[in-house]
């Protein structure tokens, strides 16, 4: 869902053809599926404290960034740091209590698919799904668990951005305090992670 929008946009800025990156992009995303359901042992890139990183998600970030043309030489660092980032936030939110159920999950979904069908860039969608070489429904299912940790992410933060105005007497965001709660979560989030101390196998 995420995926399809943010690779149409960064495409089009790095002036790639949109349609070739996104059929493509479905292609990596096939290959990796594929490749986790034949091999249940993967192999692990870097752990930390409660955080584990898959050599074979590395290498899907990797080669979504080689085929937007993005610098190579800090592409691997970049994989590594946003999927420690993500798992550190996921396993706080979780313990936070901000968990969605299946149920939430579900009605996220049925609202997501209601928005692509109405939205301009659903035929981009398509041509995403043509290179996954799945239906609609398929793609659903498969995001499942990509969808309930992003909304289960997206909702803790919320939560922590809210405590931040209530803890700054903030009843109206201007640019200003915009910029402070900016600097303030991503302070928050550099402790979580320095806090795991991933290290590379």
């Amino acid at each position: 869902m995420i995926l399809c929008v943010s690779i149409f946009s960064v495409s089009a800025s790095a002036n790639n053809n949109q349609s070739n990156v996104l059929y493509r992009a479905g292609q990596i995303d096939r290959l990796e599926n594929e490749s986790t359901l034949t091999n249940r042992t993967a192999k692990i890139y870097a752990a930390g404290k409660d955080v584990i990183v898959n050599k074979n998600e590395v290498d899907q970030i990797v080669a979504k960034d080689d085929l937007l043309n993005l610098d190579k030489s800090t592409s691997e660092e970049n994989a590594l740091n946003y999927l420690v980032k993500r798992e550190t936030l996921y396993n706080a939110a979780k313990q936070a209590g901000f968990l969605l159920s299946d149920n939430e999950v579900n009605t996220e979904i049925e609202n997501s698919k209601n928005s692509f069908k109405n939205s301009v860039n659903y035929s981009d969608f398509t041509v995403y799904l043509a290179g996954r070489n799945i239906t609609e429904d398929e793609y659903w299912v498969q995001e499942f668990d990509n969808i309930k940790r992003n909304c289960t992410i997206n909702d803790y933060l919320m939560h922590i951005q809210n405590e931040y105005a209530k803890d700054n007497k903030i009843t109206e965001w201007s640019e200003d305090s915009l910029k402070d709660w900016q600097d303030y979560k991503a302070n928050f989030v550099t402790d979580l992670v320095s806090s795991e101390n991933v290290v590379i196998q």
